[in-house]
């Protein structure tokens, strides 16, 4: 604020206790104009919005697992049904539980992405995405692992893996389809809720709230109080 003689003078009449003070606290407004610029960068999306779009990424990788799974049990079903049918002995509780050890790898995806939600918003979604692929995987190969088993004597092992996959795949397609509708309506009222508490506070409440207790004791560089625009030297 003062510069040269103009800096003495302020000093010699305010005293230095009341120069650093107005030092100190032009530096702290200074760093609080740097965190109000750059807090979606350094915060992101808070924890509840995170994780309101984890919910509702769920729904979404559920519908394409849908999909996939839809087209899967219709390739199967068209491909010597009569015989996977008969090849295979594999009971309801068997069918059940194979699709949901299926299903598990979703959810530990989804309970690890929410954990991360709270530390690395930026990789929450890494956890849905591995789960979601490891789903896919398993949903072909428990129902060949269980086709050494559930066989009928003499027949393939291929012939019973496509029956066991008849037998599987329309009990993971309704548990998907569940997981789908209620991870939509869930993520939805999340991101409703959010954005009602996100509208209902000004710019400024906004900020202090996402950037946390640095906000009201911010860190305050070395060299924050410099002068970034020094007055130009004067010439002879």
């Amino acid at each position: 604020m003062f510069h040269g003689k103009s800096h003495g003078f302020f000093v010699r009449q305010a005293g230095q206790q009341a120069a650093e003070g107005m030092r100190d606290s032009l530096a702290r407004a200074k760093v609080r104009s740097m965190l109000a610029r750059e807090y979606t960068t350094r915060v992101g999306l808070p924890p509840s919005m995170s994780r309101a779009m984890i919910v509702l990424s769920v729904a979404g990788v559920s519908v394409g697992l849908l999909v996939g799974s839809l087209l899967v049990f219709g390739a199967v079903s068209l491909w010597a049904r009569r015989r996977a049918d008969e090849a295979t002995r594999l009971g309801r509780r068997g069918r059940v539980a194979l699709a949901l050890i299926a299903l598990a790898p979703l959810a530990v995806g989804f309970a690890l992405s929410w954990r991360a939600a709270e530390t690395y918003p930026a990789g929450a979604g890494v956890g849905i995405v591995a789960g979601s692929g490891v789903l896919f995987l398993l949903l072909l190969a428990l129902p060949f692992a269980a086709a050494f088993r559930s066989r009928v004597a003499g027949a393939g092992i291929l012939s019973a893996w496509r029956g066991n996959l008849r037998r599987v795949l329309p009990v993971a397609l309704v548990a998907l389809a569940i997981v789908s509708l209620g991870s939509a309506i869930a993520g939805r009222a999340m991101e409703a809720r959010w954005v009602r508490i996100w509208q209902s506070e000004t710019e400024m409440e906004r900020v202090e709230r996402l950037v946390g207790p640095e906000w009201e004791e911010p860190t305050i560089p070395p060299d924050a109080w410099r002068n970034e625009h020094p007055p130009e030297a004067k010439t002879r």
